[in-house]
């Protein structure tokens, strides 16, 4: 008769992953809605300035799905202040065949913060230049739970 033994790690193995994608998922709602507020805020400084509206108009939504992931929605429009804002909105950031010219308040908003552009397509762009910093937040979070 051979001797046998037999090694069973993957047990307790299942057990501490099952915990610690519980506490990722957790993690990465958190991550996800901070990088939502962060885009919105990122997108308000790339926006023209005329009276403030556009900048007030930004809203950050944490959207949980069934399957316990998330998306987080961040919008520009609605009514601020009492001024529909949705027309303004598009056309400061798509143009839509209108010749744009900053004006005094967007110059001087510029000149205050030079490290970002201000003027059009400003949460597309507010999404493109921090992308690479949400995405490797995220891949901390995984990779920690998994070394």
């Amino acid at each position: 008769m051979p001797l046998r033994r037999t090694i069973d790690q993957l047990t307790p193995l299942a057990g501490k992953w099952r915990r610690a994608a519980s506490t990722v998922r957790v993690k990465l709602r958190t991550a996800m809605a901070a990088a939502g507020v962060m885009i919105s805020k990122e997108s308000a400084r790339r926006a023209p300035y005329m009276d403030g509206n556009l900048e007030a108009a930004h809203t950050t939504k944490v959207i949980r799905s069934a399957n316990d992931g998330v998306t987080v929605e961040v919008a520009v429009g609605g009514v601020v202040n009492g001024v529909d804002v949705d027309k303004y909105v598009m056309e400061m950031h798509e143009s839509h065949g209108i010749s744009y010219q900053p004006g005094p308040g967007t110059l001087t908003k510029q000149a205050a913060d030079p490290s970002v552009t201000v003027g059009r397509k400003f949460l597309e762009r507010a999404v493109d230049d921090n992308e690479d910093e949400i995405i490797e937040r995220l891949e901390e979070i995984i990779l920690g739970a998994i070394t």
